[in-house]
């Protein structure tokens, strides 16, 4: 008597399809972005030779100066990193190591805060050179992969 024969396993269910990114809103092929972070400061990303670079503006402040500033609908921005008092008295030369300290300090805060705005620069185990650099965060590569596998490392909006 053959010995009984049993069914064939059933075929696994095909895996689900990755789900696709959330759309992001975001013009990451655009030359120039304006990330707002609030009423009176914004993230600026530029795209310019291979390389985007992020810089933190703010509304600009009376007494205050800054290397670079812009006018946008009659209003005064300046870059976070660039920022001086107008009327600064000339450091003592036993100060001047302070200063530096503060100034390096203060450009490192700024990173930070351009960093936590813009979660594709997240540190990320992907190719493409990311650093900070006075101020500013450079990023080489596709910033939209970089953004699209921090919103993934995230996982789902709770």
């Amino acid at each position: 008597m053959p010995a009984p024969v049993e069914p064939p396993a059933p075929a696994p269910a095909p895996a689900a399809p990755a789900p696709a990114p959330a759309p992001t809103g975001r013009p990451f092929a655009a030359d120039r972005e304006v990330i707002q972070i609030d009423a009176d400061t914004y993230v600026e990303r530029e795209y310019r030779n291979g390389y985007h670079d992020y810089s933190l503006w703010e509304e600009g402040r009376d007494g205050i100066g800054y290397h670079r500033e812009t006018i946008s609908r009659s209003v005064r921005w300046g870059r976070v990193d660039t920022r001086y008092p107008y009327d600064a008295p000339p450091l003592p030369l036993d100060l001047v190591g302070a200063a530096i300290d503060a100034e390096l300090k203060h450009r490192r805060e700024v990173e930070d805060r351009i960093i936590a705005a813009c979660p594709e620069l997240e540190p990320l185990d992907l190719p493409g050179p990311l650093f900070r650099s006075r101020g500013v965060v450079r990023l080489g590569g596709d910033p939209r992969v970089r953004f699209n596998a921090a919103m993934a490392k995230r996982g789902p909006p709770t």
